[in-house]
């Protein structure tokens, strides 16, 4: 069968490809939900259909309700094995959110990246995107860092493994981050937005992120179906955090401001501002030295190109 490029079948598989380079196979809920770019609203029954041609045409395999390009089965322990070590991973991630839930400005701190999709390795940090109330990131950035150093959990150059990696924030009057993309065809912001996992989420700041980055739909029109664990999630604080936010109501943002400028590290000072990666003002907080879509979306084309799906 000749497959159009806009056909089922590519779609199927240049979204396949695209978590082959990560090492991730998929089932068939998780692959309708991560359909990049479809042409139109296929069924997951459909994509089933596709899919099994594709086996048939022997593209792609299928083992225990995973579906991989051909010659990729060894995928399927790490992924079991990496699934544990997220595990592990998410609790201590769901502990230190509640302690930052009681953070001044905190309002919403979500799990990014491999741990999003449960795909961490031993030595993996645990990164964290976080929404703070508007005109407080600073402070609410601030008091988080200095409570991450008291327990020795900030990533270090010697050691990352299980520490915790704040590098990016928003306000809250600064939701929509279409901006930060490389460009419009930036696949691996794609997903990392919609793969977000909320941990902590107050007065539905994260349902609000959400619907001001709606243009992710043109991209990944069925992420929603995708739903959080909900034992991933944690409850809003109750008065000791109102308590808390009645007593540092008076921290002077400028000051916070000011003060981490001053002990920023030189590296990330000199690249703030200069594109995506490093972004740094009263609204968003970024600071990504290494940046590795342009590599991801690099091998992921080599991919297309071996399918002759480009």
């Amino acid at each position: 069968m000749n497959m159009t490029s806009h056909s089922i079948e590519n779609t199927v598989l240049k979204t396949l490809a695209y978590f082959d380079v990560h090492n991730y196979p998929l089932t068939l809920l998780e692959l309708h939900a991560w359909l990049y770019q479809p042409e139109k609203d296929y069924s997951a029954g459909a994509v089933l259909e596709s899919l099994d041609m594709l086996v048939r045409q022997k593209k792609v395999e299928e083992c225990g309700g995973y579906y991989f390009l051909t010659g990729r089965k060894d995928l399927l322990p790490q992924r079991l094995n990496r699934y544990l070590i997220a595990d592990k991973k998410f609790k201590r991630a769901l502990k230190v959110t509640k302690w930052l839930r009681q953070v001044p400005g905190v309002n919403m701190v979500a799990v990014a990246n491999t741990l999003a999709l449960s795909n961490a390795t031993q030595e993996s940090d645990i990164d964290f995107f976080i929404i703070a109330s508007p005109r407080r990131i600073w402070v609410a950035r601030g008091i988080t860092v200095i409570i991450l150093k008291l327990f020795h959990l900030r990533p270090q150059p010697s050691t990352k493994m299980n520490k915790i990696d704040v590098s990016f924030w928003v306000s809250q009057d600064h939701l929509d981050i279409s901006d930060l993309r490389l460009d419009q065809d930036d696949i691996y912001f794609h997903y990392w937005l919609a793969q977000l996992v909320p941990l902590y989420d107050r007065d539905k700041a994260f349902k609000k992120f959400k619907d001001q980055n709606a243009w992710l739909n043109d991209y990944l029109p069925n992420a929603d179906s995708y739903s959080p664990i909900w034992r991933r999630q944690i409850k809003a604080p109750g008065w000791f955090h109102r308590w808390v936010e009645f007593l540092t109501s008076n921290l002077d943002e400028k000051i916070y401001r000011a003060m981490q400028l001053k002990i920023m590290n030189p590296k990330i000072k000199a690249m703030m501002n200069k594109d995506t990666r490093v972004v740094i003002n009263d609204k968003v907080l970024k600071f990504h030295t290494y940046d590795g879509r342009p590599e991801f979306r690099e091998k992921w084309q080599a991919k297309l190109k071996e399918l002759k799906l480009v």
